[in-house]
């Protein structure tokens, strides 16, 4: 009925993820939930280890991966964790290409399968600190670095060319229209679509 809701977590929330209506948080306390429609509440099991940092969902809502706060990387799916890695670093980025979960981890991008086998680690295009962000295309998803310089990662490995949004210090695209991107630069803010600037503030 649109009345706000609220909710109380175990912990802060390590991040919060938007999944075909639902909403999905995961907190520094290992608490994992699923919020759906109506406002109902539903754990997640089994938690996962270290502490919720980094979470991603796929684009039927269906699959899940979270980065915890000791790097450790689990995968879900509607029935529960389906597989479990090692660390990949304390401050991974993560989000799916396909059928893959591609995780950023340093200087190395690795590409899992959903049963957890790494089939390839690289390193990234771009220098300096890098961002990995969802795609609303199925079998995409967008890295973009510190320069601004940001290339479409397909699930066959190829590599595109998108933009160059200037310097940057943070970026998030739209999880459910490709092509709309806000991201953070020295002393404001930049509105991008399509490839192209159409709005900026301090």
């Amino acid at each position: 009925d649109g009345t706000p809701q609220e909710y109380s977590f175990d912990g802060p929330v390590g991040d919060l993820v938007e999944a075909e209506g639902d909403w999905i948080a995961g907190t520094w306390r290992q608490a994992l939930v699923r919020v759906d429609g109506e406002g109902v509440l539903t754990r997640i099991s089994p938690a996962p280890p270290g502490g919720v940092y980094r979470l991603a969902v796929d684009s039927s809502g269906g699959r899940l991966a979270v980065a915890s706060l000791n790097g450790v990387l689990s995968i879900y799916s509607k029935s529960g964790r389906v597989a479990e890695m090692e660390s990949q670093g304390r401050t991974p980025m993560l989000s799916f290409c396909g059928r893959r979960i591609l995780v950023l981890a340093g200087n190395r991008l690795n590409t899992f399968e959903m049963d957890g086998r790494r089939v390839v680690s690289e390193k990234p295009q771009g220098v300096g600190r890098r961002w990995l962000a969802r795609w609303p295309s199925e079998k995409r998803c967008l890295l973009a670095d510190e320069t601004g310089g940001a290339w479409l990662l397909e699930e066959s490995g190829t590599i595109l060319p998108y933009a160059n949004f200037g310097p940057l210090r943070a970026l998030r695209a739209a999880p459910a229209a490709a092509g709309r991107i806000l991201v953070a630069r020295e002393g404001g803010w930049a509105y991008w679509r399509e490839g192209s600037i159409r709005h900026d503030w301090p």
